[in-house]
């Protein structure tokens, strides 16, 4: 397998995943709407902003002493010249480099 037939197929794997719990939810909307009420589904919204509204503001960027094992990973495609740029970046004062 090539490394552009590899890169695809790894692409794929990684968008399928939200992309089918998102077709889920447009297909099984019309059934769950005869099921439950507008007062529930609003409750369901609510909670759901409770949840993940906080978990965003909690996220830290490199802890020295990181509270879990978990990470929250990206997914970046650069264009062919991405080697070009990464020759000219240079160390900041705090020991990082910048992607952006």
């Amino acid at each position: 397998m090539s490394k552009s037939e590899s890169f695809f197929r790894d692409v794929v794997t990684l968008t399928s995943v939200p992309l089918v719990s998102q077709i889920l939810g447009i297909l099984l909307t019309p059934i769950l709407t005869r099921l439950y009420t507008p007062a529930v589904f609003g409750l369901v919204a609510l909670f759901s902003l409770i949840i993940v509204i906080p978990a965003v503001f909690a996220t830290e960027e490199k802890p020295e002493n990181p509270k879990s094992n978990y990470a929250i990973t990206g997914l970046y495609m650069f264009s062919n010249d991405v080697c070009q740029v990464a020759k000219t970046l240079t160390v900041s004062s705090r020991g990082g480099v910048r992607n952006s």
